[in-house]
Order: structure tokens, then sequence, then C-alpha cells
């Protein structure tokens, strides 16, 4: 049996509803070692298995794990679980198990790990979505509003966004959540401001609305500080899957995960550092969820080979 541990967040089912990453990527996880016929059994909080059918057609995972043959963690785990038989995958935080496979999201989220641990070995499994859900637009240059999609933080660019909205005057929409968050006051201090200004702003939404609402967007916009480590990007990846285009300071993993869009300096929507453009057919066939899927059974396979 393969356990999947995913995040214990009492709010946060696996997978969520409104926010939460990880437990997204867990359960992608999880559900592609089910199609391909493992037995799998997840840790999580009750509720996964009433959110389980939002995304998925195949039955969900065991809720009772006994004869554990492999380990596969999306949270930190005890260092007494740290062994042979472990996959930790590795989604920002920055800490380092000795003898775990450790799978990163990103080349340069690994290359960071190398830099501060000195690993000589890692595998790098990019993020994906569960793209049956999801319908890209007819086109790119689409749009009338500019999206913030994230934490409202000071490292994400939170009032950044706000306060560029207001300058140059543009059509700006909002959808965060308060979890997670750094500072609450401050970050609920900036949706006011946001919605004195005039900007919509969407707290803890469902997954369709939010799709709706970036594929009507002009661009989706991340105005990051270098303070923040962006090990992947999901926002970014929504987008550009959507045909959205992203405009985002060149922090960490967002180039690399980045389809179509602009590189800024600062906070603005309109001075460019540089322009994103790869191949459209093959950034969708490197993240597809075919492709995610392959990777992670090629993984497994050889671990329990061993």
């Amino acid at each position: 049996m393969l356990k999947v541990v995913s995040g214990l967040h009492p709010g946060i089912p696996t997978p969520p509803i409104f926010y939460g990453g990880s437990e997204l990527m867990a359960a992608m996880t999880a559900n592609a070692l089910i199609e391909e016929g493992f037995d799998v059994c997840l840790e999580a909080i009750p509720r996964s298995w009433k959110t389980w059918y939002y995304y998925f057609n195949v039955d969900p995972p065991k809720k009772e794990c006994r004869d554990i043959d492999l380990t596969i963690s999306y949270i930190m785990p005890a260092a007494s679980e740290d062994n042979e038989k472990m996959v930790h995958v590795y989604q920002g935080v920055v800490f380092q198990l000795k003898r775990a496979i450790k799978v990163f999201a990103s080349k340069p989220q690994y290359e960071v790990y190398k830099h501060l641990f000195g690993l000589v070995s890692g595998h790098v499994i990019p993020n994906t979505i569960p793209e049956w859900l999801y319908t890209p637009r007819e086109k790119w240059d689409d749009g009338d509003y500019y999206l913030y999609l994230n934490r409202c933080d000071k490292n994400k660019g939170c009032e950044e966004f706000v306060n560029a909205c207001i300058r140059e005057k543009e059509k700006c929409y909002m959808i965060t959540q308060f979890w997670f968050v750094e500072d609450v006051e401050y970050a609920k201090a900036v949706v006011e401001k946001a919605r004195n200004n005039g900007i919509k702003v969407y707290v803890n939404i469902g997954p369709l609305e939010k799709i709706e609402l970036i594929k009507n967007a002009k661009a989706v916009v991340g105005f990051l500080t270098e303070r923040y480590f962006e090990g992947y990007g999901l926002w970014v990846h929504e987008a550009n899957y959507l045909r959205v285009p992203v405009i985002s300071t060149p922090v960490q993993a967002v180039p690399w995960t980045m389809m179509r869009g602009y590189l800024v300096e600062k906070p603005t929507f309109s001075q460019y550092l540089e322009e994103v453009r790869k191949d459209e057919n093959e950034w969708r066939e490197d993240r597809s969820y075919k492709k995610y899927k392959e990777r992670w059974i090629k993984l497994v396979e050889e671990v329990l080979s061993r």
C-alpha cells in the first residue's frame, strides 16, 4: 500500500475547495496512483473524502493505512519517518531530510536546495492542475481587467497590486483569502483599501468560479518581492493554461513556470523587463496531467523495485 500524507489544517481538505496548493498536489498524486491501479491510502482531515468527487471520477483513497510499502509526504514528517521508503515533496518551506527521496516542483527550487544543503540527487516533477475542469479561452489577447490571485501578504505584492491599479487607473479584480497570511490585520486593511477604490475582491471562492474569473482577465499579476520563496507558482500555471498572460516580478520559479507573459522590475502593468513567450504545445505537453502522472508512476515503480 502507498500512503499519501497531506496537510492537516482543519479548514483545508485534500483536495481543497477554496485554497491549498500542497493539498491539491497531494490529491493529484493520489488520484494518478489510483488510476494506475495502486492501493493508496490518504492521511488528511476527514472532510477530504467529501471533496474528492468534486475533482475526480475514481474512488477516493482508503482512510486506513496498513502495511505501508512507501510514504509520499507533502508536509514536514517526523524525523523517525526519514528513510529510503519515503518520498518527500518540497512545495515551498525550506528544510531538509537526509534519507528520504526528494521531489521538487521546479528546477529553480531544486537549485536552491542544492545550494543550501549541497544535495547530490533529487527529482523534479512540475506541479499540474485538474485540467478537465479548465477550458482554455480561444485568444491570449482578451479580457478587460487585471487580476490578483494570491494570499494578501506583503511579500506577495498584495498592496503593490492595489496601488498600481489606483495609480494607473486600471480596472482590477482580486481573488484572495486570509488563511496562512503573515498579518491578518494588514490583509484586511489592504482588501478594504481595494474595495474603497472600486476594486472587486473575492474571498474564498470555489474552483469553478475562480476559473471563470481568470478566463476573463486581461492578465494575472504578481508583484512578489525577493523575500518570498516561490517554489513553482500554481497561479502562473492556471493563468497560462487558460491562455491568460502573467505579469510578474522575476522571482525564483516564476519565469520557469511561465509560458506567456511579462516580467517587470517594479509594480506596473506596462513597463516590462522582458517578454516570456515559450512554445505553447511544448509547454502544455510538459506541464500536462498526463506527464505528471507518468513521472510519478516512474518514480514510484523505481523506489518499490529497490
